[in-house]
């Protein structure tokens, strides 16, 4: 089988230019402000790109970097940093580049939790993965919004929607993450998908996959999925970071359609942000 090769750098530039018009008829000067911890040149890498992509679109991009120390306190003081963003009215949307430093790891949800709910363009504070898990999502996590993009795209030339395409479908994700993996599966659940997640540590991974019509992997794990676990004719997304969970030449010969690590998901999941942002300024705009 010949597997239609994702271009998500191509798609993504079409989604840029349509998000370029709604900024234009805004009116309005928009700004997403970036925290950045630590000094992982991953996590800077990912912010630039995020920050290139932002000015392309005519919403400004405010770069925070932060310094991590050992002591309470320091962290304490970062949150309080974000709540003055929340206060800003300036400021249209806030987001914090996971993952953090080993050494605050645990406090993630704490500080991704001093985002405001309403500001939160990456989707990730309790209160926006709540309303995920119940069925009525405020915000994507621009991951998750990434993945229902793609999947749009493969029934872009059918007479269907999402919601049409997917209900009854075998759906597996493999990977369970609070911040991934489980708010995806609950998405693609909502839209009508016939949802399992496993793991890496699922027993028989193989026999799960095999059964999967849509098949999506999030673990991070290089060349977990490979062509024998794979179903003839299934929709495979990869989401894995950075080297990819798809062993991709095995598994394009028997999937229908693949997204390639580099140039698949990855950019997707940058305009997918931007997209949040903008709806976040229109719907305070359409408020005022």
């Amino acid at each position: 089988m010949n597997a239609v090769v994702f271009d998500g750098n191509a798609y993504a530039a079409e989604k840029e230019r349509e998000l370029r018009e709604l900024v234009a008829k805004l009116g309005r000067p928009l700004k997403l402000v970036s925290v950045v911890i630590g000094d992982d040149p991953a996590s800077h890498l990912y912010v630039r790109l995020k920050g290139e992509a932002a000015q392309r679109m005519g919403i400004q991009f405010d770069k925070v970097e932060w310094h991590i120390a050992h002591s309470t306190w320091h962290i304490d003081q970062l949150v309080e940093k974000i709540r003055v963003f929340n206060a800003d009215p300036t400021v249209t949307g806030v987001m914090v580049q996971l993952p953090l430093p080993l050494e605050i790891r645990e406090r993630t949800v704490e500080v991704l939790d001093a985002i405001e709910p309403k500001k939160d363009v990456d989707g990730l504070t309790s209160t926006n993965l709540r309303l995920i898990q119940e069925g009525e999502p405020r915000v994507l996590p621009a991951t998750v919004k990434a993945v229902v993009s793609i999947l749009e795209s493969v029934i872009s030339n059918r007479q269907s929607v999402i919601s049409e395409y997917l209900t009854g479908k075998n759906v597996v994700v493999v990977g369970r993450s609070r911040v991934l993996g489980q708010p995806l599966a609950a998405e693609l659940r909502r839209l009508g998908g016939e949802v399992t997640v496993a793991h890496t540590q699922t027993p028989d991974l193989k026999s799960v996959t095999r059964e999967a019509e849509v098949l999506v992997s999030a673990t991070g794990k290089a060349g977990l999925i490979t062509g024998e676990m794979v179903r003839d004719g299934a929709v495979v997304i990869d989401v894995g970071e950075p080297k990819g969970d798809v062993e991709f030449a095995s598994v394009k010969e028997k999937a229908s359609f693949i997204t390639p690590v580099p140039g698949g998901v990855g950019p997707m999941t940058v305009v997918s942000l931007l997209e949040n942002v903008v709806e976040a300024a229109a719907a305070t705009y359409h408020k005022s």
